[in-house]
């Protein structure tokens, strides 16, 4: 039994995917829920109710069907984008630390005027590899911001980044929700 994703059509992340039998006899949901994955048994072809599905499915089948689900898990905790913990950072209100991503991230930046292109145009795309992650409380709110930054920690533009989010202070929640998983080493 090949057990194909709807990741392979490209129409999930690489974080949430289902997995289905080629003859539709199985299909499960897979999604991460806080860095783990959590798998659910959606349907078993000619079984109406969860519980029957589940208690019909023999155990050659299943067997076999784990093993293709191994592999697949094994593929998506390979694609995941990854932050590694560099140091805490001092002069910012609350906590700010730094943080190296496996993938680079996008982030708009100015030009200066007399290096502006014959459009015209004063904002241009930048990546970087590093990103701030600061959390504060501002007005009396709690708020947690993703600044891009160079090694250093230097704040390359104070827009902030996907992930960012007000209501709490929770650094790995904010690079969680940029689809980064934070690691100890890449």
């Amino acid at each position: 039994m090949r057990i194909r994703t709807k990741a392979d059509n490209k129409q999930l992340s690489p974080t949430e995917t289902q997995f289905e039998s080629v003859a539709g006899a199985i299909s499960v949901d897979i999604e991460k829920v806080n860095g783990d994955s959590v798998v659910r048994i959606l349907t078993v072809r000619g079984f109406p109710d969860r519980k029957a599905q589940i208690a019909k499915l023999d155990a050659e089948t299943l067997e076999v069907f784990i093993e293709h689900l191994k592999e697949k898990l094994q593929e998506i905790k390979s694609v995941v984008k990854k932050a590694k913990f560099i140091k805490e950072l001092r002069g910012f209100t609350g906590d700010a630390y730094l943080y190296e991503l496996s993938e680079s991230v996008k982030y708009s930046t100015w030009i200066e005027e007399d290096e502006e292109d014959e459009s015209g145009e004063r904002l241009k795309t930048a990546f970087t590899s590093f990103v701030v992650v600061s959390g504060c409380y501002a007005y009396g709110y709690p708020e947690t911001y993703i600044f891009p930054s160079d090694s250093q920690g230097k704040i390359l533009n104070w827009g902030e980044l996907i992930g960012s989010f007000q209501g709490d202070i929770d650094h790995k929640r904010a690079l969680s929700q940029a689809g980064f998983q934070v690691v100890d080493q890449f």
